[in-house]
């Protein structure tokens, strides 16, 4: 069963244990009127397989940006704890009913996204497709093959506009995410 309780902070607001938001005097014109003052606000990409809801609430004249699952778990669960996070108990950011949240800590966020396979490692970048790249890999192999003599290092640091200590790597072949 659907329950609603006023949203902490925003006494013409109401959020429902199933993460909807209501107006309670909903303004002239506004589409909270239209739908019988539910707000439907909108869906927020953070990177590619995770979204949230967010909603936009007035208070004082001034328009409050508020995620769902913050508004859920303060209305029901209590205010939140310092250095906690909303966690979804079944890793569906989109399911913001009381029964699927929690407050917890970064990690318990990150464990709980490794455990539903919402984690998405970073990507690794190596070679020319890295930020940093100065030396393309074509100059890197031909480098390697160069037979070993003083000053190489450095003539070839000046020449490529890098450290000594990069040029060393990539003779050694400790640059590029490689080992020899």
């Amino acid at each position: 069963m659907e329950m609603w309780k006023s949203v902490v902070g925003f006494e013409n607001y109401l959020i429902s244990s199933h993460g909807r938001v209501r107006s309670v005097k909903a303004r002239k014109g506004s589409r909270a009127l239209v739908n019988g003052g539910i707000l439907t606000g909108w869906i927020q990409t953070i990177r590619p397989g995770y979204t949230r809801r967010l909603v936009a609430l007035r208070k004082d004249g001034e328009t409050h940006y508020k995620k769902i699952h913050h508004l859920v778990l303060e209305a029901f669960v209590g205010p939140r704890p310092e250095r906690m996070e909303a966690l979804h108990k079944d890793g569906k950011t989109m399911n913001n009913s009381v029964k699927n949240l929690r407050w917890g800590t970064h990690r318990d966020n990150v464990l709980d996204s490794i455990a539903h396979g919402t984690k998405t490692k970073p990507p690794v970048f190596q070679g020319e497709s890295h930020h940093n790249v100065t030396i393309p890999t074509k100059v890197v192999r031909a480098m390697r093959l160069l037979p070993y003599q003083h000053g190489l290092f450095s003539k070839l640091a000046r020449k490529h506009h890098v450290s000594l200590n990069t040029i060393s790597r990539i003779y050694r072949g400790k640059s590029r995410g490689e080992e020899k």
